[in-house]
């Protein structure tokens, strides 16, 4: 997860959200994504950049089964199907995303079949303390209006009693 907040670091510096990510496997680092703003907002999510990358750098792989992805932030539906569909093993992610987070569509009841037999593992709130640090930067000196609303609940997660 350490890695990943470096990651975060990486689009806090560019004024954007820090959200970052890395991948895992058999104690190896197979690689590192963050938020970039090169990609339209809605598609630059610091797993998928991840994800993209991993799966065009000629290796071979064909999907991320035994991998862990660590993130800052909780995935969105967006980043939890690209998972699922590359059959990554398991996700571990710092801060809850009570706006935009996406594991809740991962009751093994409203899955696919397809998806069932390689369920992902979820773990939650790891180094939780740090990741917030991290957003209470952002919200304090981002010029987006988008994220400065403070009726948005992770603005609201972030900044309580600040």
């Amino acid at each position: 997860m350490e890695l990943a907040i470096e990651a975060a670091r990486e689009s806090l510096a560019s004024d954007l959200l820090p959200v970052g990510a890395v991948a895992v496997q058999e104690g190896r680092l197979l690689g590192t994504g963050w938020k970039r703003g090169i990609l339209h907002a809605h598609l630059d999510h610091a797993e998928r950049n991840l994800m993209d990358t991993l799966m065009n750098d000629k290796t071979g792989r064909e999907n991320l089964r035994g991998a862990t992805i660590f993130t800052t932030l909780e995935p969105c539906l967006m980043c939890i199907g690209e998972m699922l569909n590359l059959r990554v093993s398991r996700a571990v992610y710092a801060l809850d995303d009570p706006y935009g987070g996406g594991t809740c569509m991962l009751h093994p009841d409203l899955l696919p079949q397809r998806h069932k037999r390689d369920f992902m593992g979820l773990t939650s709130g790891v180094l939780d303390d740090i990741a917030v640090l991290l957003f209470r930067d952002f919200f304090r000196t981002t010029r987006s209006k988008y994220w400065k609303d403070p009726e948005n609940p992770l603005w609201l997660q972030c900044m309580q009693g600040v």
